[in-house]
């Protein structure tokens, strides 16, 4: 009896169970069902508006210029050297690291002494050339004349043996006679052609002195020359550098003692690329006399020299590509630029016209730009991207008088709405901020229910500060900064 008493307990305990499980379902399919046949409520997301700062193209003509880094060489550089071997006997205080020399100085002097001894020794020899020179123009003379009384004795014989001769036909005279005389002449002969052969021999003799006389005159103006160069002159005037002697030292022949350099004659050489290159020669491949500036960085100020450029280098630097182009230095009598000094050069390109100068972050690498077409909307243009300047670029093919976003960003795309922000507006706001930040502006009934239904329906705002809002747009009075932040506030919802 008890067991089915607790059996029939149970069965209703299910079945009741079962009943609520059944009911709830149907109540939870029947509230789906009624949600599913409510009407949606579509929501229109805004359109995002993207606030760009905007400026306007302008066509203008500019000089671009050319950026590079050179060096000052010295157009004027002399290695002095010493001309002859020798102990230095005088050495000028100026000719010493960095002393400055004027044209036609001394600059040193070598021993003399043996360069005297030298010449005097030249002088002997020509004064004993001259002697003996005479002595054979004097044995010239005296040849001559034997010669001449040779050829008078000569002429006697053969008027002797002519005569015998024709008294032998006669019969006057005997053979033996005859032959005496050819005898005599034949003497007479040889005697003469002994005289003509002394007078060759006297002749010959004196050109060879006549040549010795040369070349003891060559010694002697060899000797002076020697003499001449054991002084050392500066041929301009310069400052020193590498010099490193003193009097008495030993130095040998063409042995480098310093080197002169003309600080007046001071170029600039750099490099420029391929491309930098062919901005400065013309058509026919000609260097163009293009201005430049290069400049000297001090500790706290910056020196400027105006120049031209002059000539390019014949070869290409090893190494590297390009060319190696110098130009000239107008120094301004500043004297204390050096060969070796680092600068920083700018040259200055012929004029391009017609162009439009626009910040490097307004243009991408392949030359498209964004303007404003109509209802502030973006435009995607391509331009000719002719320079870059640093952070500006010298374009052309850029509409005239549109407006163009100065600063790209990866959101911004052609046919978004844009807030265009000129420099004239953010003039105004910040004149405007500035003369109203106190003031007190007055709120009617309209703008009094917006900024309510604003203000209400912001759930993260603080209470109290809900609150002080309420209370304070209720007066119908706001502070212009609070009314401006409101503002914002709707225009970003």
């Amino acid at each position: 009896m008890r067991f089915l008493f607790r059996s029939f307990i149970g069965l209703l305990i299910f079945s009741m169970t079962s009943g609520v499980l059944f009911f709830a379902g149907f109540y939870l399919f029947d509230a789906i069902k009624v949600r599913s046949e409510k009407p949606e409520k579509k929501r229109y997301q805004k359109e995002r508006v993207f606030a760009v700062n905007v400026a306007k193209v302008e066509l203008k003509s500019t000089i671009p210029k050319i950026f590079s880094y050179g060096e000052a060489t010295s157009k004027r550089t002399l290695e002095i050297r010493s001309m002859e071997a020798g102990r230095l006997d005088y050495v000028s205080e100026k000719f010493v690291e960095g002393g400055f020399v004027t044209e036609g100085q001394v600059l040193f002097r070598l021993d003399q002494k043996d360069f005297m001894n030298t010449l005097e020794v030249a002088e002997i020899d020509l004064e004993d050339t001259n002697a003996q020179l005479k002595e054979a123009r004097s044995q010239l003379n005296l040849s001559l004349r034997d010669q001449e009384a040779a050829s008078i004795q000569l002429g006697l014989r053969r008027n002797s043996l002519d005569r015998q001769q024709k008294l032998a036909k006669s019969g006057l005279t005997t053979s033996s006679v005859v032959e005496n005389s050819e005898l005599a002449y034949s003497s007479s002969e040889q005697q003469v052609i002994n005289k003509q052969n002394l007078v060759e021999k006297s002749k010959i003799n004196i050109s060879k002195l006549e040549i010795q006389l040369k070349r003891r005159l060559i010694a002697i103006e060899k000797a002076k020359r020697n003499i001449k160069e054991t002084e050392n002159v500066a041929p301009f005037s310069g400052v020193m550098s590498s010099a490193n002697i003193s009097p008495g030292s030993l130095v040998g022949k063409n042995e480098r003692l310093g080197i002169l350099i003309d600080p007046n004659a001071i170029e600039v050489k750099f490099n420029l690329s391929a491309n930098e290159f062919v901005r400065v020669i013309n058509r026919k491949g000609e260097l163009q006399e293009l201005g430049i500036v290069a400049k000297l960085e001090s500790a706290d100020s910056i020196l400027s020299f105006e120049g031209k450029i002059e000539r390019v280098s014949p070869e290409i630097p090893e190494g590297g590509s390009g060319r190696q182009v110098f130009a000239s230095l107008q120094l301004n009598d500043y004297n204390s630029l050096r060969p070796g000094d680092f600068l920083l050069v700018e040259v200055d390109e012929p004029e391009l016209r017609d162009i439009s100068i626009l910040p490097a972050s307004a243009v991408t690498i392949d030359g498209k730009l964004f303007i404003l077409s109509g209802e502030d909307r973006l435009q995607e243009v391509n331009v000719n991207i002719l320079r870059r300047q640093g952070e500006k670029v010298i374009v052309a093919g850029a509409p005239e008088g549109v407006e163009y976003v100065m600063q790209r960003s990866p959101q911004l795309g052609g046919g978004l709405k844009v807030k265009p922000l000129r420099a004239s507006d953010l003039k105004n706001d910040k004149a405007a901020k500035s003369s109203d930040v106190e003031k007190i502006v007055e709120l009617d009934q309209k703008k009094k229910n917006e900024l309510l239904e604003f203000v209400k329906s912001m759930d993260r705002m603080p209470e109290n500060v809900k609150d002080r809002l309420i209370k304070e747009i209720n007066s119908g009075k706001m502070r212009t900064k609070t009314l401006r932040r409101l503002e914002k506030g709707m225009e970003r919802n």
